[in-house]
């Protein structure tokens, strides 16, 4: 796989699990037991409804809501196309932080194994 296919692959998974969360913001509420997001009409749809043992936890999950993911998918597909315009790989690991996106993108895919492992 090229290294612009896994940037791809990690901005459409973003994309997809973004599509169909709740919209941001969402909001850390009662200590981290209540994350929320508010709709436009001024009801709360709550995101998370459950205790949690650590309310920096909650904090962080509200941080990292989907339009987070949306614009690091937008990062991805922007460094994707300048490896495709830098003309490979060799090329744009010498220009940019390859090693820190390519792990960045197998972290969102899930992937225990890196295909690019000696590469960098």
């Amino acid at each position: 796989m090229k290294m612009a296919d896994l940037f791809r692959a990690a901005a459409a998974r973003l994309n997809a699990d973004a599509l169909t969360a709740t919209p941001p913001p969402w909001y850390a509420l009662d200590n981290g037991d209540r994350l929320v997001h508010v709709r436009p009409d001024g009801e709360i749809e709550y995101v998370v409804d459950e205790p949690m043992t650590n309310p920096d936890n909650a904090k962080f999950i509200a941080m990292m809501d989907p339009g987070v993911a949306t614009r690091l998918a937008h990062l991805f597909t922007v460094h994707a196309n300048m490896l495709d315009a830098a003309g490979g790989e060799e090329r744009f690991t010498s220009m940019f932080a390859a090693t820190e996106l390519r792990d960045l993108a197998l972290a969102v895919l899930d992937w225990p194994d890196d295909p690019f492992r000696g590469r960098s």
